[in-house]
């Protein structure tokens, strides 16, 4: 009856929970946040982690535009084409781009993503900072040419 619907119910939500809680524990220790971005109104709804280090606000949805402003300027054009080819074409979403940290730094970040919804104006995917992994690649590069 009603009893067995509500218990079921409350077992698939704590499983879903879970399957979150993984899921968020997985990113985390890869060192990406999950974001989810609908173009028609530019709400971004991006992970607590990134928008505490950005100075971002406290709240899951920011205004995309606003978290484009720690975007580094010669940058800009790369990001904003790359998520509209995606938005226009579905194709999927792998980008690459530095931002200013609130202290000044300049960080890498690495955004991928694909459109969710059949319309095309929602994209949901991962965003990570690969700063770390850009300087390791630019040492192999450097260290390549020393010894050719």
């Amino acid at each position: 009856g009603v009893a067995y619907e509500i218990h079921d119910a409350y077992e698939g939500a704590a499983a879903s929970a879970e399957r979150e809680a993984r899921l968020s524990m997985a990113l985390d220790i890869a060192g990406y946040t999950a974001w989810h971005l609908d173009a028609r109104t530019m709400a971004l709804e991006l992970g607590a982690g990134v928008r505490v280090d950005f100075d971002l606000g406290d709240s899951p949805q920011i205004a995309g535009r606003r978290a484009m402003r720690r975007l580094v300027r010669a940058d800009a054009q790369l990001v904003v084409g790359a998520f509209r080819t995606a938005i226009e074409t579905g194709a999927d979403l792998d980008v690459s781009f530095r931002v200013r940290h609130p202290s000044g730094q300049i960080r890498w970040m690495r955004a991928v993503g694909r459109c969710s919804e059949r319309d095309g104006q929602v994209l949901v995917g991962v965003l990570g900072d690969v700063t770390a992994s850009r300087a390791t690649e630019g040492q192999l590069a450097a260290l390549g040419e020393a010894t050719s």
